[in-house]
C-alpha cells in the first residue's frame, strides 16, 4: 500500500465500510469485489439520490444565502 500512501489496515477499514453499505461483496477470506446491480436497482438508487441532492439542497439554501450575507458585511473595502 506504499504505492498509495496508505497503510493496509486503512484501506481494509474502507473495505469494510463499502461492505456495511453494501456496495462490495467480500469474496473468500481476503478479498472483496464490487458487487452486481441491475438495472432496476441503478435506477432506484439513482431517484433516490436524485430525490435526497434536492432536500438538501434546499434545506442548505437558506443557511448559505444568510451566510453569504453576512460574509458581504463583514467584508472591509479594498483599496481604491
Amino acid at each position: 500500500m506504499t504505492l498509495l500512501g496508505t497503510s493496509r489496515n486503512a484501506a481494509w477499514l474502507a473495505v469494510d465500510s463499502l461492505l456495511a453499505d453494501w456496495l462490495v461483496d467480500r469474496v473468500k477470506r481476503r478479498c472483496a469485489r464490487v458487487r452486481t446491480v441491475s438495472a432496476a436497482e441503478a435506477a432506484a438508487a439513482s431517484e433516490c439520490r436524485m430525490a435526497l441532492d434536492g432536500l438538501i439542497a434546499a434545506k442548505a439554501a437558506p443557511q448559505t444565502a444568510a451566510r453569504a450575507g453576512e460574509l458581504t458585511r463583514r467584508r472591509r473595502p479594498g483599496p481604491t
